[in-house]
């Protein structure tokens, strides 16, 4: 007879761009430490847009659920809560391309998945054990982004300017992200964040787990 596999839970880090996603799953990973957490981030799986010319690519719509490739991601869930390995795809987000190149997951104890519409498909949500959604106001989501995409995703300083994101990016999260929040079982305001939000959903996970 094979030997039990532990228990694996998932946790869901929801919310719209630039509400702290990113750094409430990096403190996670810290306070259980990496040998227990296995972090699985949304943004991997934007679909591969090698098939358009790059004018069509920078026309598209990536805060739309069309852009996310869900069946490779909830496949990926899958494979790990059965305590399989997965080959993850790397995203390009100057060229909207997957790069060819793969990272190898491994199931943990604890799998943090984050990204702006996790919880909007059923069929993923179904999967979560611990939803947390993060709300901000959207002058505090517009400043946050800015300085990510800077800085983290190779795009110019005017990119801003060429996608506003009252006319592209908000009406996106008011239609299709906002909603997920009632699905979560934890909503956390990081307009203003501070240690003890933070804490709150470690607390949660904890009791999760325990």
């Amino acid at each position: 007879m094979a030997p039990d596999r532990p228990t694996v839970r998932l946790v869901a880090v929801a919310g719209g761009t630039g509400c702290g996603k990113t750094v409430l799953t990096g403190l996670i990973q810290e306070h259980f430490g990496p040998d227990r957490v296995t972090v699985v981030h949304q943004d991997h799986y934007y679909r591969d847009r090698s098939d358009l010319p790059p004018a069509a690519r920078d026309a598209l719509n990536f805060d739309h659920p069309d852009a996310i490739g869900f069946d490779l991601l909830h496949d990926h869930l899958v494979q790990l809560i059965a305590g399989h390995e997965v080959d993850r795809p790397t995203y390009d987000f100057v060229t909207h391309t997957r790069t060819g190149q793969t990272v190898r997951l491994s199931p943990a104890p604890l799998i943090v998945v984050d990204g702006i519409l996790i919880l909007h498909p059923p069929k993923l949500r179904s999967l979560f054990d611990l939803s947390i959604y993060l709300h901000a106001q959207h002058d505090t989501m517009l400043a946050r982004r800015a300085v990510r995409d800077k800085a983290h995703r190779g795009r110019p300083a005017d990119d801003a300017a060429a996608k506003p994101f009252e006319q592209h990016v908000l009406p996106m999260h008011v239609q299709f992200v906002e909603p997920t929040g009632a699905h979560a079982d934890c909503v956390i305001d990081t307009t203003h964040p501070d240690a003890a939000r933070a804490r709150e959903a470690i607390e949660k996970i904890e009791t999760l787990l325990q």
